[in-house]
Formats: structure tokens, C-alpha cells, sequence
């Protein structure tokens, strides 16, 4: 028989293997694991699956080799035996459930006092003696937020009659009712909103607190408390007015401070709700334990807070964003700081009183100058309120990073800023036309030789509320630059736990 392997034909009938070379002389090979008989074309037994010719195959790369690792990639060809996985170590302690805890009552706690005065929220109109005055007990009157669906629009309706005949009797009307609406519709934005998150906060609590979650709900509550706070910053903006006066007359000072303040419980709602919101948020930053000692999330952090603290202040400026007019006569001082909607209806005001001096004695034409005033006025408004919602958003974006979020805030902080020059044009553009105006009166009541005592030849109109709010959005932004230069979270995000979601 002739043999397949090495080709020797001396092989005498019926042998099995190959005199020469041991070789079958069938051609099959035998598996070396099962001693099953296979064609020569296969690789691997038709009995036991195993290669054929006793090599390993890499699990890893797939490369079929011999011996106890892989010449390629160096893996072990000993199967791994199955087992149960390590447990890591976990520290365990009584502080991380109590830091749990606690942030989620801060959370809860601080939506809870939004929602309550929430239904509280209104401005009041002050008449109160200052230090040294001997004028005698203060007056107030409240405006709340639910007054806006009804109250304040009949107060129009009866106010209308005082308007009759006079010069800017529309301009007037308009400017009430502008305030109104924006009102309505602050109060109604303001309700839906703190309304609807404070419930999604409290089912956040609730799961939390019976274990089906995980969350603290801190995220809605965060929602809530701004909210609030949008909403009583909204309701101010389109109202607020301080005067401060201070005149003598023979014996009698008189010291007085007057104008459109938030109330009391409105205040306290504010305080009370940030309290609890920060600390809160604060709390994240103990539970993220030794992780925020290293240098780099230091120094993030260090970004964030002065981030939040700067975001603050912008949001809280932009409530009270206001055109200060200073007035020296020979009786004293009066300085008004009034809204930009308030200003508005006290400037044809004093035009109105100034004509009505004048008494066509001389013709003072400024309508050009008034008008501008008046749309600069609306405009600034607009400006104000729109950067109230950029300020609570920033200050919203700022908090969440506390609890881990990436990023800076970069697109808030470029909107606060373009809204803050936008409204600082607007404000300069109602200082310069209100100066030219008041010049104007001024030569008239020379000429005519009228004398008027509550406006002298000294006045100051000033719009540093605006420049103020510039210069600090600016640092905000730049804050936000340097940080996503420097913090560009190469490091990896702490661990999340319980109370530093702000979920």
C-alpha cells in the first residue's frame, strides 16, 4: 500500500501504518484529545470539537499557538475559573446617610417656604419718617400678587377720571396698563410655576423617604425656590420707587422715605427659601467627602462659587434696576429712584406740572425728547424682566454644578450681559432725553421769570444701577471664560451619591 504522508509503496497489504514514517496509511488523523479518526482537510475533531493538531486557541486575540500564553498578546491559555465577583469595599459610616437626610429636608424645606409665600408675594406703598425726622407715623398700603387678576385693573378704571384733559392723558393710560399686564401675567407664570414644581419636589421627597428612589428632589426644588424668586423680582421690577426726602421748613425737618417696597413677608419668603436652597446644595459638597480636596476640583469649585455668588448679585440688581433722579432746591433734597415703568408716569408728571407753571407763557417743544423717553422707558422695562429670567437661569446653572453638572454656564452668562447693555443704552437714552427736557423747562421758567421751589437749577440724573449691572455681567462672563480654559474636566466627575444629585 501506497502511504499518503511520505509516499512509500513497500507497504505490505492490510497494514494500517506506514513502515517509514508511522503515518496512517488511510490518511485520517487521530485527535490527540479523543483518539477519533478525522479527514486530513479538518481542523478540528468531529468527536470532541478540540483542534486537531493540540493547539490553543487566544481568546483574546484569536491566534492558535502552543504552550501556557499566547506569543501575541500574552494572555493566559488556562481558562479563568468561574467565581463570584470581589465586593468592593465600601466605607460605611452613620455621616452619609445622615448628610442624605439632611440634604433632602434643606431641599424640601426651602420649595415648602416658596410655596408658602408664594401666596404672599406683593409690594406696599411706604410713607415712613427717617432718623431725626419729626414727621409723624408711617403709612402703608399692600398690592399681592393675586390683585393682578382683578383689583388693580378696577383701581385703573377709577383712576382714569384723575387723567381726564391732561397732556399725556394716553401715554399715561398705556403705562398703567402695560404695568398691569406684565403684572398678570408675572403672578400668573409665577403661581403655574411654583406650584407644579414644588408637587413634583414633594413626590421627589416622598420616594426618597420610603426608598423607591434614590433622589432628593433637589433639582425641583431648586425650580421652585427661583421661581419664587423670578416672580417676586418681576412683580418689584414693574413697581418699585423709593423717594427720599429731606427739607426744611421754619422749624420743621422733615425726612421721609416713600415709595413702592416689596412687603415683608415677601422678603422673608426670600431669605428663608435661599437658605435652605444653598444649604442644600452645600451639602453636596460634604458628601462628596475627600474627593473635593484634590487640587483640581478645588480650584473648579473655587470657579463655581464665585460663579454663583456674582450670579447672585446680578439677579438681585436687575430687581431694582432703576434711573436715580437727585433734585437740590432751596428747601432741600429729593431723591427718587424709580422703576423704569414708574419713572415714566412720574416724568409726564413733572412735564405736566411744568406747563402748567409756565401757563403759555413761553412755549417749551420737546415732543420729540418726551417721546423718546417714554419708548426708552418701555424698552428698559422689557430689558429688565427679560434679565431677571437670564439671572435665575444663571443662578439655577451655578447650583447645579454644586452637585456635579459639567459646564459653566457660558450661554446665560453671554445673554445676562447682552441684556445688560442693551438695557444700559436704553437707560442712557432716557437720562440724555430727560436731561435735554429738563434744560429746556429750566431756560423757560428763566425767561419767564416764573419760580418754581420743588425744582432748581441743580439736578442729577443718574443710571449707575446700569453700568453696575454691565460691569458685573461682564465678570461673570469672564469667570466663565477662565474657567472653561483652566477647568476643562480632563478629571474625573466625582461619584455622585445621594445628596449631591441634584435630581
Amino acid at each position: 500500500m501506497v502511504c499518503k504522508q511520505c509516499g512509500l509503496e513497500t507497504n505490505a497489504d492490510g497494514a494500517v501504518f506506514c513502515s517509514a514514517c508511522g503515518g496512517r496509511l488511510d490518511g485520517k488523523t487521530a485527535c490527540p484529545y479523543c483518539a477519533g479518526l478525522n479527514d486530513p482537510a479538518s481542523a478540528f475533531c468531529v468527536y470532541c470539537g478540540k483542534r486537531i493538531d493540540g493547539k490553543t486557541v487566544c481568546v483574546s486575540c484569536g491566534t492558535a499557538h502552543e504552550g501556557a500564553f499566547c506569543p501575541q498578546c500574552g494572555a493566559s491559555a488556562q481558562p479563568v475559573k468561574a467565581g463570584k465577583p470581589k465586593k468592593q469595599k465600601t466605607e460605611k459610616s452613620w455621616w452619609n446617610p445622615l448628610l442624605k437626610w439632611f440634604g433632602a429636608g434643606s431641599a424640601i424645606l426651602a420649595a415648602t417656604f416658596a410655596f408658602i409665600f408664594l401666596f404672599l408675594i406683593g409690594t406696599e406703598t411706604i410713607a415712613s419718617p427717617l432718623l431725626g425726622s419729626l414727621v409723624g407715623n408711617s403709612t402703608s398700603s399692600s398690592t399681592g400678587i393675586f390683585s393682578y387678576f382683578g383689583s388693580v385693573y378696577k383701581d385703573i378704571e377709577t383712576s382714569l377720571s384723575a387723567l381726564e384733559g391732561m397732556k399725556y392723558e394716553s401715554e399715561q393710560i398705556v403705562n398703567l396698563y402695560i404695568a398691569a399686564g406684565l403684572g398678570t401675567l408675572i403672578s400668573a407664570a409665577t403661581i403655574v410655576c411654583v406650584t407644579t414644581f414644588f408637587i413634583l419636589a414633594v413626590i421627589k421627597f416622598v420616594r426618597f423617604a420610603t426608598g423607591k428612589a434614590d433622589a432628593t428632589g433637589l433639582k425641583f426644588a431648586m425650580i421652585t425656590v427661583l421661581a419664587y424668586l423670578g416672580g417676586a423680582a418681576g412683580i418689584y421690577a414693574i413697581n418699585g420707587m423709593i423717594a427720599e426726602i429731606s427739607a426744611t421748613s421754619g422749624y420743621m425737618s422733615v425726612d421721609v422715605e416713600m415709595g413702592e417696597v416689596l412687603n415683608g413677608a415677601t422678603s422673608a419668603g426670600i431669605v428663608l427659601s435661599l437658605i435652605f436652597l444653598l444649604l442644600s446644595a452645600a451639602t453636596a459638597l460634604v458628601a462628596h467627602g475627600k474627593e473635593w480636596i484634590k487640587p483640581a476640583v478645588i480650584k473648579k469649585n473655587a470657579f463655581i462659587a464665585g460663579g454663583l455668588v456674582f450670579a447672585l448679585i446680578v439677579f438681585f440688581m436687575w430687581q431694582s434696576m432703576a434711573i436715580s433722579t437727585d433734585f437740590q432746591t432751596v428747601e432741600g433734597e429729593y431723591e427718587i429712584f424709580a422703576s423704569p415703568l414708574a419713572n415714566s408716569s412720574m416724568f409726564l408728571s413733572m412735564v405736566e406740572t411744568l406747563d402748567g407753571r409756565l401757563s403759555g407763557m413761553v412755549t417749551v417743544s420737546c415732543d420729540e425728547e418726551i417721546a423718546f423717553v417714554y419708548i426708552g422707558d418701555i424698552v428698559a422695562q422689557l430689558l429688565t424682566l427679560g434679565g431677571i429670567a437670564c439671572g435665575a437661569g444663571l443662578v439655577s446653572s451655578r447650583i447645579r454644578q454644586i452637585g456635579g453638572k459639567k459646564g459653566t454656564g457660558m450661554g446665560w452668562s453671554i445673554a445676562t450681559l447682552a441684556l445688560s447693555v442693551s438695557a444700559l443704552v436704553a437707560f442712557v437714552l432716557v437720562k440724555v432725553n430727560m436731561e435735554s427736557v429738563l434744560d429746556a423747562y429750566m431756560q423757560a421758567l428763566n425767561l419767564s421769570g416764573t419760580s418754581i421751589s420743588s425744582l432748581s437749577t441743580r439736578y442729577k440724573i443718574s443710571v449707575g444701577g446700569a453700568i453696575g449691572a454691565v460691569v458685573l455681567s461682564a465678570i461673570g462672563l469672564a469667570i466663565c471664560i477662565v474657567q472653561k480654559i483652566l477647568c476643562k474636566d480632563k478629571e474625573e466627575t466625582p461619584a455622585k451619591t445621594p445628596t449631591a444629585e441634584i435630581e
